[in-house]
C-alpha cells in the first residue's frame, strides 16, 4: 500500500486545499499520472502517482488537509498494466455478402451482365 500524502511546500505553510482530484476513486492508475491538485495560499501543487495500482481516495476536494496528511493510497500490484489492460475486442466478422436487395453491387454489374448472357 502506498500513502498519498500533502508535500511540504514552504516552512511557514501548514495545510492546503484539495482542489481536485484527476482521477475517480477506484481508478487504476500508473506510476508517474497525475493524481490530485493542492493549493496553499501560496502555491498549487500537482501530487502524483509513486506506484501503480488501484487508488482509494480519503480526503475529497474543498477538504483542507494538513501538510503531511494522508489522504488516499493505491493498492500497488492491483493496477499493473497485464492486469488493468483493456478486455480483447472481439474479432471483426468476415467480409459481409453482399445484401440481396436486387441492386448490383458496385462494379458487380459487369459481372452478372455476363453471367447472364
Amino acid at each position: 500500500m502506498s500513502p498519498i500524502t500533502v508535500p511540504s511546500v514552504g516552512e511557514s505553510i501548514t495545510s492546503a486545499v484539495i482542489s481536485s482530484w484527476h482521477v475517480a476513486n477506484g481508478a487504476t492508475v500508473n506510476k508517474g499520472d497525475l493524481l490530485v491538485t493542492v493549493d496553499t495560499d501560496k502555491v498549487s501543487t500537482e501530487i502524483t502517482a509513486e506506484a501503480s495500482g488501484i487508488i482509494t481516495i480519503t480526503a475529497q476536494s474543498g477538504d483542507e488537509v494538513k501538510i503531511g496528511a494522508t489522504i488516499g493510497s493505491i493498492a500497488e500490484g492491483a493496477g499493473s498494466p497485464a492486469a488493468a489492460a483493456a478486455p480483447t475486442p472481439a474479432p471483426a466478422p468476415a467480409a459481409a455478402a453482399p445484401a440481396k436487395t436486387g441492386i448490383p453491387a458496385a462494379g458487380a454489374a459487369p459481372v452478372a451482365a455476363a453471367a447472364a448472357a
